[in-house]
């Protein structure tokens, strides 16, 4: 059976000119690069003049145009065949530059928010971005906790080659540093970092944490919040999004 590939290329020379320019690249910096495709973004990256870009595809069938790139640039260019997803921990960088496949949006921001890296741009549909900016979703309180988020642009489907069904944004994350975290920043991080606990003890653990609380404090706090048992006895991660809204809007 053939495997299909989410694979919407992007050719023009603005909107990659436009990420280029957008990930202000230095020579110090590595770049991870998922979903190369042809390599019309690789290309302009390697422009840049980078310390590496290292670049992961899935689809065997674009092997040559990747060999072809790194016949000229054999000392700053690596290419891996394999799952971006599961590249993204064996790689040592810096910085993300991509133009994801959509289908991997929400488990590649898992993996950010899991990692040091400290910049990140990708192209991926305008939802997932207004979920981080725009609605009460738990993207909205983890991803800003971790990262400033701005979008550089939207991209019309039609920009691609074939046509995505949805509309696209190019969308800049950068790393907030540690002397600029808000006590809310804190405690949602430490949330996330603690996730895989039930909710009960994710919670009041985070909030111990994260504002130097008592623990009978913050069992208090968590308690006035009026879940059930069933919701505090469920790994934190695994709740609904409406009951992890309902739990961020109320527990300060």
């Amino acid at each position: 059976m053939e495997v299909k590939f989410d694979q919407h290329f992007m050719k023009d020379n603005f909107y990659l000119d436009l990420i280029c320019e957008s990930a202000d690249i230095k020579s110090s910096d590595v770049i991870f690069e998922i979903g190369p495709g042809h390599g019309d973004l690789t290309k302009k990256l390697l422009e840049k003049k980078p310390c590496k870009v290292i670049s992961c595809e899935l689809d065997k069938k674009l092997i040559p145009h990747l060999e072809r790139i790194a016949k000229k640039n054999k000392k700053d260019f690596e290419f891996i065949m394999g799952n971006g997803l599961i590249e993204f921990e064996n790689q040592n960088f810096n910085k993300l530059v991509a133009n994801i496949p959509y289908s991997i949006t929400e488990p590649l921001y898992k993996k950010l928010l899991d990692s040091n890296v400290e910049f990140a741009l990708m192209l991926h549909g305008i939802d997932f971005y207004k979920n981080m900016t725009d609605r009460q979703t738990r993207w909205n309180f983890f991803v800003n906790a971790f990262y400033e988020i701005e979008l550089i642009d939207e991209v019309a489907g039609e920009e691609f080659t074939p046509p995505t069904k949805v509309v696209s944004a190019i969308v800049r994350l950068s790393r907030k540093q540690t002397e600029h975290l808000s006590n809310e920043d804190k405690f949602y991080q430490t949330v996330w970092d603690k996730k895989d606990r039930n909710t009960k003890n994710c919670l009041i653990f985070s909030l111990v944490d994260s504002f130097e609380m008592t623990k009978k404090h913050a069992k208090a706090k968590v308690l006035a919040l009026e879940l059930s048992e069933e919701v505090l006895g469920e790994r934190f991660e695994k709740i609904s999004n409406e009951n992890m809204v309902h739990i961020f809007q109320n527990i300060f």
